[in-house]
């Protein structure tokens, strides 16, 4: 299987007053996922909520 490429996400402009919701559901493990997933997002976008 290849290797997905690096990305450099934070070169993305975050618009202004823009919000992104997330759904997740699961057990405490798939959970624990998805917060994960929105810590590191918030990493690179910390001005985005």
């Amino acid at each position: 299987m290849a290797e997905a490429p690096e990305v450099d996400w934070s070169a993305l402009e975050v618009e202004v007053g823009a919000t992104l919701t997330v759904s997740g559901w699961g057990d405490q493990t798939e959970q624990q996922v998805v917060l994960d997933s929105i810590a590191r997002f918030n990493e690179v976008f910390p001005m985005s909520r």
